[in-house]
C-alpha cells in the first residue's frame, strides 16, 4: 500500500533458538544474571532456610485402581514425586514409576497419566503416562503393564508429539484415546530430542487418535480433528460406563467448548477399520464456543454437566438423551449466590 515502509527487524535471528547467535546471546544473558545473583546479600542463608522448610516427606491422597492402591510420595527434596503401588493396605509399597531416574538433571516430569479398568481376563492393569523434559509442553506417552501377580513390565509403546492431552482407556482395556499434534517441521526427528520444546513452529491441527496397546504409533487410528479451527484444542473423555466418547473443542483458554459424542458400541467397527482418514461418527451436542460444558456423570444416555450457561458461577444441568437431535437442558442444581 502507498505510504507504507518496511521496518527492519534487528532481532529476527532470535527466532532460531539453535543458531550460534542465539546461543551466544543466551549465554551472555545467563552470565549477567549470575553476576547479579552473586551480589545479593544473605543468598546462602535464604537457600539454607528454604531447604530446611521444604525438607519433609510429602504424600498425595491414596487412590485405588484395579484392586491395588497407589499414591505419590516425595522424600523431601526430590525434584519429582515418586509413584508407589501396594497390593493391599497392609502390604509393602513398591515403586511403580520414579521420574527422577528419567533424566540426569531431574527435569523429566510426569505429565498426563491414567490407568486402564483392569477388568480384562488377563488381569493386567495398564498404566499409561506422559513424560515431559526440560519444562517442555511436549510429552511422550509410555506404558506399564502391572500383571496379576504384581510383576511390573515396561512396554515398548512410545507415543510422541503429545501436548495438552488426556489419556482415556476404552473399558475393554484394548487401548486408549489421546491427542497429538503433527510433528513440528524443525523437529521431525523425534520428541525425545534434546531441543524438543525450544522450536518456534506454530502448532496447529491437533487430532484425537486411538492407540492399541502393544502396537507402534504409526498404526494408531485417527479418530477426530477440527480443521475448521486449526488452533482449537481437543480433549476426549470416555464416559464412566465406558459406552460413550465425548470430544470437546476449545478456543484457547476461553472457558467454553463445543461438544460432540460418539456411541462406542457403534464405533467398534470404525476403530477396527483400516481407513485412516475417516473421522469417528459423532453426534453434535453443542456447536459453538459460547459456554462451557464439563462432563460430570451419566446414566446411560442421560448426561449431567457442569456449565456456565446462564450461570457465571456455574450450575449443573442434564440432558435426557444426549443422542437426541434436539438437545433440551434441564437444571438440576442452580447457580449459588455466594459459591
Amino acid at each position: 500500500m502507498a505510504g507504507l515502509s518496511r521496518i527492519p527487524s534487528n532481532c529476527s535471528w532470535l527466532e532460531d533458538p539453535d543458531s550460534p547467535e542465539t546461543e551466544a546471546f543466551v549465554a551472555a544473558q545467563n552470565e549477567l544474571t549470575q553476576k547479579v545473583f552473586q551480589d545479593i546479600p544473605y543468598r546462602k542463608e535464604f537457600l539454607a532456610r528454604n531447604t530446611e522448610l521444604f525438607n519433609y516427606e510429602k504424600y498425595s491422597s491414596p487412590f485405588q485402581r484395579g484392586g491395588r492402591y497407589f499414591y505419590f510420595k516425595n522424600d523431601g527434596l526430590q525434584n519429582q514425586s515418586v509413584l508407589y503401588m501396594q497390593d493391599s493396605l497392609t502390604s509393602e509399597p513398591k515403586v511403580l514409576l520414579d521420574p527422577n531416574t528419567l533424566a540426569e538433571d531431574g527435569t523429566a516430569a510426569l505429565g498426563t497419566y491414567n490407568f486402564s479398568e483392569g477388568k480384562s481376563a488377563s488381569g493386567i492393569l495398564y498404566f499409561a503416562y506422559g513424560v515431559s523434559k526440560g519444562g517442555s509442553d511436549w510429552q511422550t506417552i509410555k506404558l506399564i503393564a502391572i500383571h496379576a501377580d504384581g510383576t511390573v513390565e515396561h512396554l515398548q509403546d512410545t507415543l510422541e508429539w503429545v501436548k495438552f492431552s488426556g489419556i482415556e482407556f476404552t473399558h475393554d482395556d484394548v487401548g486408549f484415546f489421546y491427542g497429538r499434534y503433527p510433528a513440528p517441521k524443525s523437529r521431525e526427528s523425534g520428541a525425545d530430542g534434546k531441543t524438543a520444546g525450544t522450536e518456534t513452529d506454530l502448532n496447529e491441527n491437533p487430532a484425537i487418535y486411538y492407540h492399541k496397546v502393544g502396537s507402534p504409533q504409526s498404526d494408531d487410528k485417527f479418530v477426530f480433528s477440527f480443521p475448521q479451527h486449526p488452533k482449537y484444542y481437543l480433549h476426549a473423555n470416555v464416559s464412566d460406563d465406558g459406552k460413550f466418547l465425548l470430544i470437546s473443542t476449545m478456543d484457547g483458554c476461553k472457558d467454553a467448548n463445543m461438544l460432540f459424542v460418539a456411541d462406542l458400541a457403534e464405533a467398534q467397527a470404525f476403530i477396527a477399520s483400516s481407513d485412516g482418514n475417516q473421522s469417528i461418527p459423532v453426534h453434535t451436542v453443542v456447536d459453538n464456543t459460547d459456554y462451557s460444558y464439563e462432563y460430570l456423570l451419566n446414566n446411560g444416555p442421560e448426561f449431567f454437566f457442569v456449565t456456565n450457561l446462564d450461570a457465571p458461577r456455574k450450575r449443573i444441568i442434564k440432558v435426557d438423551n444426549i443422542l437426541s437431535d434436539t438437545i433440551v437442558w434441564t437444571e438440576v442444581i442452580p447457580e449459588g449466590v455466594d459459591v
